[in-house]
């Protein structure tokens, strides 16, 4: 982020990156600045790019959707009941498989406790929609490309692909995530990536009702979540569906393996 320490007709800013947190911060500045604020929003990405399937927001991010104005939508992108958890062996022992423990938030206590209130299930996807048709009303073609960033004492000018300016602001803030191509400006990355030990495979069910068996269905119920624990293995189900009719479920094996990534597609037989 860079700042400029003398600002007279309102401050004139970049936010690079329209996922979740980029626009909601463009919300945010919008309701605090009102028409001062000079704002341009910049995504190098397609519009049609995948955002995942979901997240669960704490009470910080559903703070900042309330101060962006869009907390009265917040059950329009999130899937009921998706904040209790089933957990269950990998294998059972017994003629009916039962969860050996359930996990949710009391009614009684969301409202004793600050900080313990619901946390459902968030479909990434439809809140960027919401954020997109609520705050700015625009469609995500006119969000412009970024490349990389240059900097003088008290201001930021920002560069496209091409190397054509894109202006110079008061304040950039860099919202693109891990892969972002500004991170090098502020984050000396010393260290390598190193691997942890354990692969997480994911995929997605469009609707487990289809196509489990009955027992399986049935150590789910209505929960959000149904976690099978097993000695060098984990495996999550997750609802990240925005409605009671829609079941779509994510998939997420966790393997403890030496190797890394290659032992495991060779493992299961994909060729690189």
């Amino acid at each position: 982020m860079a700042m400029s320490t003398a600002v007279k007709e309102g401050p004139k800013i970049a936010i690079c990156g329209a996922g979740i947190s980029g626009l909601a911060l463009a919300g945010m500045l919008s309701k605090e600045l009102g028409p001062k604020l000079q704002l341009k929003i910049f995504e190098r990405a397609p519009e049609d790019r995948d955002q995942g399937y979901g997240l669960d927001l704490d009470e910080y991010g559903q703070e900042a959707l309330a101060r962006a104005g869009l907390y009265h939508r917040y059950w329009d992108f999130s899937k009921p009941y998706s904040d209790s958890w089933s957990v269950c062996p990998m294998h059972f022992r017994g003629a009916t498989p039962e969860p050996y423990l359930i996990m949710f938030r009391p009614k009684l206590l969301q409202k004793m406790f600050a900080g313990f209130g619901a946390r459902p299930e968030s479909n990434r996807t439809a809140l960027r929609g919401i954020i997109l048709e609520v705050v700015w009303g625009l469609p995500a073609t006119d969000i412009c490309e970024i490349k990389s960033e240059e900097e003088d004492v008290s201001r930021a000018e920002l560069l496209a692909a091409d190397g054509k300016s894109l202006g110079t602001f008061d304040v950039v803030v860099d919202a693109s995530g891990l892969h972002s191509p500004l991170r090098h400006h502020r984050v000396i990355d010393e260290a390598k990536k190193v691997y942890a030990g354990s692969v997480l495979v994911h995929g997605i069910i469009d609707s487990p009702e289809d196509v489990w068996p009955k027992e399986l269905l049935n150590l789910f119920g209505r929960h959000g979540n149904l976690v099978g624990a097993g000695v060098k293995s984990r495996i999550g189900v997750q609802r990240f569906g925005c409605s009671v009719e829609d079941n779509r479920t994510a998939v997420l094996l966790d393997v403890r393996m030496e190797g890394g990534d290659e032992a495991v597609f060779r493992e299961i037989g994909i060729e690189r």
